[in-house]
């Protein structure tokens, strides 16, 4: 075992640089293979204007960012990780590469448009991509270990405590995390296996995402679908599909948008729920979101992937998720709006202003495309806001209580209006009061 291990580490200084390659003896892509791709770039019709938002800050995982300078440097944590993962599983490398050159057609199809140096029939130089998938695959098996223990970080694992002496480890796994860098979960489930055979990796799953790793989106929801390795295609699918809110809503697609302080100001009372996306008698239903200075890109990758996915499996309805940024962009036209929803709870707001949450929701609504639902719950919206009350209502909150000094300005009116009355109701009351010799009362 120790020949083992000197060779497996002599094999990763030989891989600081480049990627040590392997030739396989027999082909991999029979012409038969259909797999829709679930893992694709970005198109740039989606990437226009927000381009740093797709790309990772630090750690590149997958072979679409492989290679590009400014994530060199993170290289050799990988090679660490891997070593650290041979030494504690009392693992040869070489048996690692097998196990995963064995499933390597359907890792490689999950890919779109690879570039064709990545062939694993005829690889160019320096691009093995088994080698990739097993580098890249113990590196995330480390790293969600390491965070989604209610303890912290192992203590067993000094490769993720050096990376959190020199990295911000939130920045690694928001990386983690972009569309592009995604990984296979058959992979993923493959690698834990292999190094934590004492393990479930259901059960670890389930509890590193309740735990706070898979928190993706920042949407503070209770209910989640139950994890199943054979229904998600990566973890970027399953913190986005796994999302359990219903949007109920009838009627038929039509009208203008209305802000939140015009819902408001008609007596539409906004609700947090943590199950539905509802307006009912009155009441308009919203899960709470967390606004941070990462949800930015976080939303516009897990709409990006809802409407790929969406296109690729042929959806008739816009996913839940898009539905939830196109309502809330719609809803958030001033910071008045922000502070509507703020007062709410619906929204947690950690950014340097409210004017940063309206730009922040308008930019993501530009990617996204459908809205069915959001439209029929804005009709059902304007149809119990438009009746003549409510828009008198509206109006007179709109006009006297929309500052402090507008209602002190009301008060005032009325106190004055008050003993104008009063005053004439004094005077004709003297006046005839005067003429029988009484007094006024």
């Amino acid at each position: 075992m120790e020949e083992a291990l000197a060779r497996s580490a002599e094999m990763l200084r030989h891989c600081h640089g480049k990627f040590y390659s392997v030739t396989d003896s027999e082909e991999q892509l029979p012409p038969e293979k259909f797999i829709k791709p679930c893992i694709c770039r970005v198109p740039q019709r989606i990437r226009k204007g927000a381009e740093e938002e797709f790309d990772p800050q630090l750690v590149s995982l997958g072979p679409y960012n492989f290679g590009k300078p400014n994530l060199a440097t993170f290289e050799a944590h990988k090679y660490e990780s891997l070593l650290h993962c041979l030494r504690r599983a009392k693992k040869d490398i070489f048996e690692i590469r097998q196990a995963v050159n064995n499933i390597v057609t359907d890792l490689y199809y999950c890919y779109d448009k690879l570039w064709h140096g990545w062939d694993i029939n005829h690889p160019a130089q320096d691009f093995d991509f088994v080698w990739l998938m097993v580098v890249d695959g113990c590196f995330l098996v480390e790293l969600v270990r390491a965070t989604s223990t209610s303890g912290g970080l192992h203590s067993d694992n000094p490769v993720m405590l050096s990376l959190m002496n020199s990295y911000n480890i939130f920045d690694v796994l928001g990386d983690s995390m972009l569309l592009e860098n995604q990984l296979p979960l058959s992979l993923f489930q493959l690698l834990d296996t292999i190094l934590h055979p004492e393990c479930n990796f259901k059960d670890d799953a389930q509890r590193g995402y309740s735990s706070g790793f898979f928190d993706y989106i920042e949407l503070i929801l209770q209910i989640r679908e139950p994890f199943e390795p054979a229904y998600f295609k990566h973890w970027l699918d399953y913190v986005t599909t796994s999302i359990k809110i219903t949007v109920q809503c009838r009627g038929s697609l039509g009208g203008s948008w209305k802000s939140a302080v015009e819902i408001s100001n008609a007596g539409v009372d906004f609700v947090k729920s943590m199950e539905r996306i509802e307006f009912k008698n009155g009441v308009l239903r919203l899960p709470p979101i967390h606004i941070t200075h990462q949800t930015k890109r976080k939303l516009l990758n897990a709409v990006a992937y809802d409407m790929l996915r969406a296109r690729r499996d042929d959806f008739r309805e816009t996913p839940v998720l898009t539905e939830y940024v196109i309502l809330m962009a719609s809803l958030l036209k001033t910071p008045e709006d922000v502070i509507v929803l703020t007062s709410a709870r619906i929204i947690l707001n950690t950014l340097e202003n409210h004017q940063a949450v309206v730009d922040l929701f308008n930019n993501i609504s530009h990617v996204a495309s459908g809205g069915q639902f959001a439209n029929i719950l804005n009709l059902e919206i304007n149809d119990y806001c438009d009746t003549k009350w409510r828009r008198f209502r509206a109006h007179v909150k709109e006009t006297y209580f929309r500052s402090p000094w507008a209602m002190f300005s009301l008060v005032y009116a009325i106190i004055l209006f008050l003993f104008t009355a009063g005053q004439t109701y004094y005077t004709v009351a003297a006046n005839y009061s005067s003429k029988d010799g009484t007094r006024p009362k």
